[in-house]
């Protein structure tokens, strides 16, 4: 049974993320808070369908997955592949891709393989565990050194929206890009801020002031941990895409203060220069300890798009929107109709 999950889990993956893609394609969703809850449904998926897995044993036979059709699949077997299983399933229950894939495997490598994964997801969240810990010690660290901003916030929306999350606002010589740590902390370089001026400061700071408000780096950790226990599924380049639509979320989110787009624009092009140029950096080891405003170059000529341009929406996703709903779409029909 433990091992009918290692296969399910890799099939709702795949469907989950499939039917995400179709519905932000077909939909043409362009909300960015949305696009990001919808993407994150199969790292909520995961760890419910782990629970309760095997305290209900129907689980495994429900219709709930869509290749859970018994006699359209033994056909597929026997006329496609060759192959002909003979199962003893009950009327009620449904033959599915995990008890076959399965049975092919002898018991003794099934134990093996079973005890492998279960050891590599302990190890690979307890390792996930060891780098928040020693992050956030290093982040306190660096927040007891912190010096108050003592910046005047002259935007009466975005000083309303301080005080409303009861955001600590600080600069620090160890950092050389302002970021969103912890729950209330947003964290300036020393050596930099002065350089940014009165509209680009506001703009960092509504843009990182939406992290906060929006719990960004808590859904980040808690997707990180589930990418690191379930590591077999390769949902580290979705937590990417999600991690690039946080951004866009919150780069869009400044205008909720009056803030113009070019301003936060032109700030990100400052803290990148100032960044390269800088020695000292807080790193957070590839850990989503922090939500940083500009950690890659990639994603940030999608965001300057996004930012100046409101109806962009890039050529690549839409070529992967176009193959995920063409995917869905015969995984539906093949699964569904032909029962």
């Amino acid at each position: 049974m433990a091992f009918h999950y290692f296969f399910n889990s890799l099939v709702v993956f795949f469907i989950l993320s499939g039917i995400g893609e179709l519905i932000l394609f077909a939909f043409r969703i362009k909300n960015s808070r949305v696009r990001i809850f919808i993407r994150a449904l199969p790292f909520i998926k995961f760890p419910f369908d782990f629970l309760i897995f095997g305290v209900f044993e129907e689980n495994l036979f429900l219709n709930f997955n869509p290749f859970g059709c018994k006699i359209f699949f033994q056909h597929l077997l026997e006329r496609v592949f060759g192959v002909y299983f003979k199962t003893n399933l009950s009327e009620k229950e449904h033959w599915i891709i995990p008890h076959f894939l399965t049975a092919q495997i002898p018991a003794p490598w099934l134990k093996v393989l079973v005890v492998s994964f279960g050891t590599v997801s302990l190890s690979a969240f307890f390792y996930r565990v060891l780098q928040y810990c020693k992050s956030y010690q290093t982040l306190k660290k660096i927040l007891r050194v912190a010096i108050p901003c003592t910046r005047e916030i002259k935007n009466s929306k975005l000083l309303a929206g301080v005080k409303r999350q009861k955001a600590i606002v600080v600069t620090s010589n160890q950092v050389n890009i302002p970021l969103v740590a912890s729950r209330r902390h947003i964290i300036f370089p020393q050596e930099s801020i002065s350089q940014f001026s009165q509209e680009e400061f506001e703009a960092v700071l509504a843009h990182e002031l939406e992290h906060l408000y929006w719990k960004d780096s808590l859904l980040k950790l808690y997707c990180t941990f589930v990418h690191a226990f379930f590591w077999w599924v390769p949902s580290g380049w979705w937590l990417n895409r999600i991690e690039v639509d946080m951004e866009i979320a919150s780069d869009k989110g400044v205008r909720r203060y009056g803030i113009a787009a070019h301003s936060l624009a032109s700030a990100i092009v400052k803290v990148i220069a100032l960044r390269t140029s800088s020695t000292q950096y807080y790193s957070t080891t590839g850990f989503s300890l922090a939500c940083e405003l500009a950690s890659s170059r990639k994603p940030i000529v999608y965001r300057f798009k996004s930012l100046l341009e409101d109806d962009f929406i890039p050529s690549k996703f839409l070529f992967w929107n176009s193959f995920f709903c063409t995917c869905v779409a015969l995984i539906s029909f093949i699964s569904f109709w032909s029962c």
